[in-house]
């Protein structure tokens, strides 16, 4: 095998490992405020709130952090990248300079999905 097919062969297990990890993020837990602001009061309607479960978060954060250090250590990352993967500090400096400087003159106050890719 040589080490192209060995590459593409990891970015198809990681890819998998995304989708269980993804479908281990939908389970029975308390909506966060997050939610109830984004999302239309009709669509939450009826719609059952369960209790917080915080062994199911950590379970689910553990297997997210490992994954982020699987996807650094093959050099690459996951589309979803926003707020649980360290995109800024995987960048190199002259391109995360570059990207601080984007997000210093477009968003002053920081108010554009603060916290997201790292700013």
């Amino acid at each position: 095998m040589t080490q192209n097919n060995s590459k593409i062969n990891h970015e198809k297990v990681l890819s998998a490992f995304a989708d269980i990890l993804k479908s281990c993020q939908i389970k029975k837990d308390q909506r966060t405020d997050t939610i109830e602001s984004y999302l239309d009061p009709s669509i939450l309607k009826g719609k059952k709130n369960f209790d917080n479960d915080n062994q199911a978060r950590l379970s689910v954060g553990k297997l997210r952090n490992g994954l982020i250090d699987l996807f650094q250590e093959l050099g690459s990352t996951h589309l979803q990248i926003g707020r649980n993967y360290p995109y800024l500090e995987t960048r190199e400096e002259t391109a995360a300079k570059y990207l601080r400087n984007i997000k210093r003159i477009t968003d002053k106050q920081n108010i554009l999905n603060p916290g997201a890719l790292g700013f």
